[in-house]
């Protein structure tokens, strides 16, 4: 958590005009004393100085442990990140101020109450996976949400957004019902989807190398991430094991056919996975013999992937079924129910503190970020003599 989101507190001295104002006035001052030609650096510095006057006025009585110096900080980090998207993305200024805006809307939305920062953050890792602005404007809401009700990373629900399109997950809807698909077995499964989300990317990109697509392809692979995870015990583990097992169904489909299971439909198609899994397990526990059965399934799968197989196997010997796979994949879900979870998730002592830094970020961005960008470009337009005798007097005094 930063500075600023660390250190918000309610200061009934109300200081937060004050110590800005310091701040403001030693700028200004530095300015003004410099020489005629620091007059637009000068101007600069009162907008700044004003726009903390009008928060002080507004919101006398609050302040932060870094006062002015954090708040500005803030617009500044925000404003760096989105101006790397709109100079890489060939943004227009409106466009780049309606992205701005509707990322501070999802941010004080009663769903998400997050620091802007870590939002803008989440949609440039979609935007860096995918380079789908639109994608990843479009979904700015669902991570926030899916973040908040799972108590995941912001970051890390972004990688799973962007790994679903691989899956041609591609609406914002479709997109909500695959998060609450995923959250909704990790409620019900082995472990919380917050746990196995960083590992989902990699193998959604195997399902994709096997044509698995849609929500019945996100709805398998996180039923399998949670059977498996009930034998490993370890996030990683079940990864390796489940990327494993798809990587074999990929190179041995020749040793499989030999068994009569089959990868491909007629067409040349790869079939569903769950029904090649099904045939798989199916076609293991045909073999009587275990030491057979086991050289059968060790010569296709490996030891990595035969640990995908385990728990299936175990519940397939006890119910001639698939039971947990079977009874994650039938989860219903779209009921609304990630984002009432997502809502009572804000109702903690640490979700108002983030509400509070949502809104003191708007305000700081709706008063500080126009002076901020007047008085940068008014450094950026002095000439490099009077920038090092901006600096000798900074030194000096003089």
């Amino acid at each position: 958590m930063s500075d600023f989101n660390s250190q918000v507190q309610v200061d009934l001295r109300g200081n937060l005009t004050a110590a800005s104002k310091n701040m403001a006035r030693a700028v200004s001052g530095l300015a003004s004393s410099a020489s005629r030609s620091f007059g637009r650096l000068n101007k600069a510095a009162v907008g700044v100085s004003n726009g903390i006057d009008r928060m002080g006025n507004k919101y006398t009585g609050l302040a932060t442990g870094f006062a002015t110096g954090a708040l500005a900080r803030g617009v500044v980090n925000v404003d760096a990140q989105l101006k790397h998207i709109e100079v890489r993305m060939g943004q227009t200024a409106e466009e780049a101020a309606e992205l701005k805006s509707k990322i501070y809307d999802v941010a004080n939305n009663e769903a998400v109450r997050m620091d802007v920062s870590q939002l803008v953050a989440a949609m440039s890792e979609v935007l860096a996976l995918t380079g789908d602005l639109e994608f990843a404007s479009a979904n700015i809401m669902n991570i926030g949400v899916a973040a908040r009700s799972s108590g995941s990373a912001a970051g890390d629900i972004a990688k799973v957004v962007a790994n679903l399109k691989k899956l041609d997950i591609d609406t914002p809807e479709q997109v909500a019902i695959a998060l609450e698909t995923l959250i909704a077995q990790g409620d019900a499964g082995a472990v919380e989807f917050k746990d196995l989300a960083a590992e989902f990317g990699g193998l959604a990109s195997a399902m994709q190398a096997l044509e698995q697509k849609g929500q019945g392809a996100v709805s398998f692979l996180g039923a399998f991430m949670q059977t498996t995870q009930d034998t490993t015990g370890n996030v990683a583990q079940t990864a390796t094991a489940i990327d494993g097992f798809l990587n074999s169904l990929a190179k041995n489909g020749d040793m499989l056919a030999e068994g009569g299971i089959k990868v491909f439909d007629a067409e040349g198609n790869n079939r569903d996975l769950k029904l090649v899994l099904e045939d798989t397990i199916k076609g293991l526990n045909g073999i009587e013999d275990p030491l057979l059965r086991a050289q059968k399934q060790f010569e296709i799968f490996g030891e990595t992937g035969s640990k995908a197989l385990t728990k299936m196997q175990s519940d397939y010997a006890a119910s001639g079924g698939l039971t947990m796979l079977d009874d994650l994949m039938k989860i219903q879900v779209g009921d609304g129910k990630m984002v009432q979870d997502a809502i009572d998730q804000t109702k903690t002592m640490a979700a108002a503190i983030d509400t509070l830094n949502a809104s003191l970020s708007r305000m700081a961005d709706n008063n500080l970020s126009e002076p901020i960008q007047e008085l940068a470009d008014a450094i950026s337009g002095l000439s490099s003599e009077e920038l090092e005798n901006l600096f000798d007097i900074a030194a000096t005094g003089v």
